[in-house]
């Protein structure tokens, strides 16, 4: 009887962290998280059957930068070229960049998922036709 007690207890004890630790990847991203300039550092694409194309970002004259800022707009660089200004927001993991500037029957809206987001690294992955891509950024 007391085996089955203890065996119970450990039981109960294992699910309570399997549920805690799950709680905590569940946890919806603040603002103030994603705020500040963010380097693009390597693109993988990965197809629906599953091939991989990995790119690595990392021309020092060039850099790709996302400067995410508290007003809510975003500003993207390549080096010294301004590419795309634009506003973002955030509804729980999923990111939204939204292009004011693009018609909305051309996609004015992008969307992508907050994997990883650390005072480090930033790793989004955004769904495609024919597969995703995982975008990982390093904090600047």
């Amino acid at each position: 009887m007391k085996k089955s007690s203890f065996l119970c207890w450990v039981l109960l004890m294992a699910i309570t962290v399997v549920f805690s630790s799950c709680e905590k990847d569940d946890e919806d991203v603040g603002n103030s998280d994603l705020i500040g300039s963010w380097k693009l550092t390597e693109q993988v694409y990965i197809s629906s059957s599953g091939e991989q194309e990995v790119w690595y970002l990392d021309d020092p004259k060039s850099p790709v930068i996302y400067t995410f800022k508290s007003d809510n707009t975003l500003t993207l660089k390549e080096g010294s070229d301004i590419i795309i200004n634009a506003i973002w927001r955030l509804n729980g993991k999923k990111l939204q960049i939204i292009h004011p500037n693009v018609p909305e029957e051309e996609g004015h809206i992008e969307e992508a998922e907050i994997v990883t987001l650390n005072d480090k690294e930033l790793i989004l992955i955004c769904q495609e036709d024919d597969g995703h891509s995982e975008l990982i950024f390093e904090k600047l």
